[in-house]
């Protein structure tokens, strides 16, 4: 955005965007800038990405400015984790002043707010002032999700953004204290602002619902993927329910050979799709009569909003962050691990009609202050402060 003070730009840092990836962050970022894009704050945006990554952003080129720069992530971030590894701070500062400066130089020439929407900075040598969303902090609650060397990198990733970054913002109260309770900072350089959906994309219509049940999640261990399956097995089996489980998202070759004889197993009844369309993601959650959303720990819950615009109710773990969601939207929770609870909760609201138009009649009303164009306004006034 062009300020009144320095007549330069603000710019969306995305160097660090995954080509491969498909949701979660990815999501976050698109609905962000799209939210821009419709108030039309995008012809004071600047979008600085990767030659590699650049196909990510090619739909966005007739609407914001973009710069690509060559700049290899994945061969960076093998010298960082290796530094980190050995606990070689000092040296991974220097490492990242030899990779990024010049490129943060050149950026600081048009910008002088920069916001980095994945996570961790990629520079700690940005002039101008940072902004950035950590997401979450799973390294330090779940340390045995990630391998010895994932996870001292982003111990010291996250300490060192943490450090460099002017201000943080966080989407749930819960990642707030998760912030204010392992680093150093002063409570003021935090701010919250919740996850969006884009209101006009993810809407009902005239959609007949089947007994689908849809849980859309990557296959990482705090998704909670094999809890959902023990469930279904005997809401199926046990209890005779008809329904179906389709799950959909990446998932490693090990448990996918798992999932398709599972699929085999249950005729169907329980199964994966892998990787889809966002057509066709958006055509499941309305044709589905429940979402589910049963991680462990996760910041926020783009899945339950995409769910509730499309006018599905939503199960979910009772989690920090779902618990603060459900004071404003009107979310079906069950205790987190207690396939009992969740059993009971799923046929509570599976059986009971009147249940189930009441949650999806108050959340048509309660979803609006949560659109992606909505959320992007209280950015853009952030960004102006800086």
């Amino acid at each position: 955005m062009k300020n009144k003070k320095t007549n330069k730009f603000i710019g969306i840092n995305c160097l660090d965007v995954d080509d491969k990836y498909v949701g979660g962050i990815n999501t976050f970022l698109y609905g962000i800038l799209d939210g821009l894009d419709k108030n039309n704050y995008n012809k004071k945006i600047i979008i600085y990405c990767s030659n590699k990554n650049y196909t990510k952003f090619e739909k966005y080129k007739s609407k914001f400015k973009i710069k690509k720069f060559d700049y290899n992530r994945k061969f960076y971030y093998f010298f960082y984790v290796i530094l980190s590894f050995l606990n070689f701070e000092k040296l991974f500062i220097s490492t990242n002043k030899l990779f990024t400066k010049k490129i943060f130089d050149e950026i600081y020439k048009e910008t002088c707010v920069l916001y980095t929407p994945t996570s961790v900075l990629t520079s700690y040598f940005f002039k101008g002032k940072n902004i950035v969303s950590p997401h979450d902090f799973q390294h330090i609650y779940y340390r045995e999700n990630f391998n010895i060397f994932r996870l001292k990198y982003r111990y010291l990733s996250y300490k060192l953004t943490i450090k460099f970054s002017d201000l943080i913002q966080v989407s749930s109260n819960m990642i707030k204290n998760d912030v204010l309770k392992n680093y150093k900072i002063n409570r003021k350089k935090i701010f919250l602002m919740s996850e969006g959906v884009d209101l006009d994309e993810f809407k009902a219509k005239n959609n007949k619902k089947k007994n689908l049940v849809f849980f859309p999640a990557y296959w990482w261990p705090h998704k909670n993927h094999k809890f959902i399956i023990k469930c279904f097995m005997k809401l199926i089996f046990k209890e005779k329910v008809n329904c179906k489980l389709i799950m959909c998202g990446g998932i490693n070759f090990t448990e996918k050979q798992k999932m398709l004889k599972l699929q085999k197993k249950t005729q169907g009844r329980i199964s994966h799709i892998g990787i889809v369309s966002k057509m066709s993601l958006i055509n499941l959650y309305r044709r589905s009569r429940l979402v589910i959303s049963p991680a462990t720990y996760e910041s926020s819950s783009l899945p339950i909003l995409e769910a509730i615009a499309c006018n599905t109710p939503v199960i979910a773990s009772n989690t920090k962050p779902n618990i603060e969601l459900n004071k404003k939207l009107d979310i079906t929770l069950y205790k987190l691990n207690n396939s009992n609870s969740f059993i009971r909760s799923f046929k509570e609201i599976w059986f009971n009609k009147s249940t189930y138009r009441k949650q999806t009649f108050f959340n048509k009303k309660a979803l609006k202050e949560y659109s992606w164009k909505l959320i992007s306004q209280k950015y853009f006034k952030i960004f102006l402060k800086l």
